[in-house]
This record gives structure tokens, sequence and C-alpha cells, in this order.
């Protein structure tokens, strides 16, 4: 700059053929003191542009490192140090608790769980506890809420877990996939203000919600167990116990009985149609015993008792049987008598029946007419007030036109006549 303004300071002092207020020197020198001026701007952004390049620098450099923090948070973490006891149970050193690797409805083999397991409700999970022996052992538990928590990692590092399938060590969640709801698995612990809810979490993302336990939304999770641990499970198997005791044995207790009362129904019915079964069976032996009998009188007699009994197919067979066995003995003109009778009753019967059959199809004929009236009736009925409906706005339309060429009180006065029109 100070050599910009020696130069300007120079030249005012050009030759003398240059007069000072001479044309030429004047634009000369605006000339000049324009591209001093461009100049003087030009640095003046270059130097604001470094300031700002610097600026975005130390922002992108801060965003990245920010980024990186935030990326280290966002790891889903949790307890991996678990003991293999190399027979499908795990152990958590810090608390001594031994956990199944598998879910319930599944069988270690080989190092690995066969299936991801079944999904039950809150009573059978804790009655699947109850009554597991695995390995022997008699004191299987659901865990409760604050056991599950020491083995998920934290919640907000895991609940958008996309990177793994878990949010446990793989060593007891590796047959879950983080596919939604087919994650949750039951805890024992109950929610405190509704006693129909319990705690579930799930081993994909570490999300912790609801289960129903009682009612009509009663929910099916999947069962993982634990058992004998020395800080937490002293404590929590009398916990598992006494809600056992309270909340489950006696919903097991009443479903059991209800099953058994079934299973009685059942059995009673059964019994009954096999009772019902062989009492036909017998009663078609004596009918053949009765139809070999070679005494028409007899044959006779028992064909008049099943006439009686109602089952007149086997009657009408007796009867055929002593004309076509005896057909010269006097019961053979009884029975063909019989036979006649039975014909004509039975055609009397058909001929009634057939009469009744068409009283009730004339009575059902002229009740669809009768709706038919009534139908056509409300058509014809809604198609009258559809047409005087529209004739009524056909004549307030033109009444309004009318009242539109009409100005002050003489429009007000038609403008209600036409009103009341329709």
């Amino acid at each position: 700059m100070q050599c910009i303004r020696k130069f300007a300071y120079d030249f005012h002092r050009l030759p003398r053929r240059w007069p000072p207020h001479s044309k030429k020197r004047t634009r000369l020198y605006e000339l000049f003191q324009r591209s001093i001026h461009q100049l003087a701007i030009g640095y003046r952004l270059s130097a604001i542009g470094y300031r700002l390049s610097a600026i975005g620098y130390r922002l992108i450099f801060g965003l990245l490192l920010g980024l990186g923090a935030l990326h280290a948070q966002a790891q889903c973490t949790y307890f991996n140090d678990f003991k293999d006891n190399s027979d499908g149970t795990v152990t958590d050193p810090r608390n001594g608790l031994i956990w199944k690797r598998c879910a319930e409805g599944s069988s270690y083999v080989n190092g690995d769980c066969t299936v991801a397991g079944t999904q039950a409700s809150w009573i059978d999970a804790m009655q699947m506890a109850k009554t597991n022996r695995f390995l022997g052992k008699s004191d299987w538990r659901i865990p409760t809420k604050l056991e599950l928590e020491q083995v998920v990692g934290a919640y907000q590092s895991c609940k958008s877990n996309k990177r793994t399938d878990y949010a446990a060590s793989p060593i007891i969640a590796h047959s879950v996939r983080s596919d939604g709801y087919k994650g949750y698995f039951w805890s024992s612990s109950p929610d405190v203000g509704h006693a129909q809810l319990v705690w579930v979490v799930n081993f994909a993302n570490s999300v912790y919600d609801y289960g129903f336990r009682y009612g009509n939304r009663i929910s099916a999770h999947y069962v993982r167990l634990v058992r004998a641990g020395q800080l937490l499970g002293g404590e929590a198997a009398l916990e598992f116990n006494r809600e056992y005791a309270e909340r489950v044995a006696p919903l097991v207790a009443a479903r059991e009985a209800e099953e058994r009362q079934q299973h009685e129904e059942e059995e009673r019915k059964q019994r009954q149609q096999r009772e019902e079964e062989n009492q036909q069976r017998e009663d078609e032996r004596k009918f053949k015993t009765t139809l070999a009998g070679k005494n028409p009188q007899a044959l006779y007699l028992a064909a008049g008792t099943y006439f009686r009994n109602g089952e007149s197919g086997r009657a009408s067979a007796l009867y055929e049987s002593i004309i076509e066995r005896f057909p010269t003995s006097d019961w053979a003109v009884k029975a063909n008598d019989q036979l006649n009778a039975s014909k004509r009753v039975g055609d009397s019967n058909s001929a009634a029946n057939a009469r009744q059959a068409q009283a009730a199809k004339q009575a059902q004929d002229l009740e669809n007419q009768a709706r038919q009236r009534d139908f056509d009736r409300q058509r014809a009925s809604e198609e009258a007030n559809r047409v005087q409906q529209s004739q009524c706005y056909s004549r307030k339309s033109s009444c309004e036109s009318t009242c539109s060429r009409l100005q002050g009180n003489a429009y007000s006065s038609c403008k209600r006549s036409c009103n009341s029109i329709c």
C-alpha cells in the first residue's frame, strides 16, 4: 500500500506537456484511482476468504471429531465375559448367575442352539421354569428385570442397533434375531402399578416393554431361564417362588381342573357313544336272529312289536319274510294285510306331508308377494316425492330468477314468497 501511495504522489509530477487540468491527465488519473480501489477491495476479499476458509476448516475438523465421539458413544456394548460351562449354560462372574444358553423350546447340540425357541404366555413360562429339570437342577426360574438389565447393553446405545443382531453377548443371545417382537423375553418382574403387566426385554435392541399376563390380551414371548446366583440369586429365587405360589399356582390349578373336567366330559361322551354303538349292534344281532326264525306266528308278533316301537322298516322286513317263506299260511295273509295297511298309511302320510308342504309354499309365496307389494308401494312413494321435490325446486328457482330483477322491499318480499314454496 505504501508503494501505491508513492506512485499516486509521483503521478501528479507528470511532464509539463500534460497540464494539471488537462482532460487526458484527469482521465488517466481517474482510471488509476479506480484500479487502486479495485485492488484494495480484492485484497480485503482475499483476506476475508482466507479467514472463512480457516473457520470452515476448524468447523469440519470439529464436526468430524463430534461424529467420531457420537459413533463411539452409539456403539452397542454389553457384558461379554461369561464363563462357558460347556454343558449348555454360562456363568456370570459378577454375581454367580447361571444362564441357559438356549431359549426354552430349543436344545443345545454340538455347541449351538437347534432353533430360536418357542413363545409362551407368562403363566406357561413360569410353569416351564418351575417344572424344568435341566442338568438335574430344580431351581431354574425366570430372571428378574434387574438381572436382564445386567446382561443386555444400554438402551440408548442399542435401541437403533443395526450392525449386530444382538444387544447381549452372543454366547446367550445367538438364537435371537433382531426382527421385532421375536426378540422379547419374559422377566418375572411385574409392573408396580398394573398387576396384569410384566416387564419384557428385547435381546436384539435392548428395548424394554410390557407383556400382558392376564385378561383378554395375554402376550406370548420367549423364555430364558437362570439359577443359583450368589448375590442376586437368593433373593430373586425367593421372589420367584412367592410370585409363583401367589399368582401362578392357583391359575395352573384352576386350568388343570378345567382340563380334567373337559377330559372327563369327553370320556363320558365317548363312553356314551360306545354304549349306543354296542346297543345298535346288539339290536341288529337280535333282529337277524328273529328274522331267521321258523315260526310264522312268532315272526308276525315280533313284526308288530317293531312296528309299535317305531321301527317300521324292520317290521316290514319281517312281514315280507313271512309272505316269502310261508306263503300258504294264514299268517302270510295277515302279513300282507299289514303291509297294505302300512302302505295306505304311508301314502296318506305322504299325501298329508305333500299337502302341508304345498300349503307352506303357498303361504311363503303370499308372504313374498305381500313384501313385494310393500316394496313397490315404497318405491312409488319415493319416486312421487322425488318428482314433487324436483318440481318444487324448479318453481322456487323460477321465482328467485324473477326476484333478481327487483330491488329493496320488493326484493325481500319476493324472496320470502319464494322460500315458502318449498
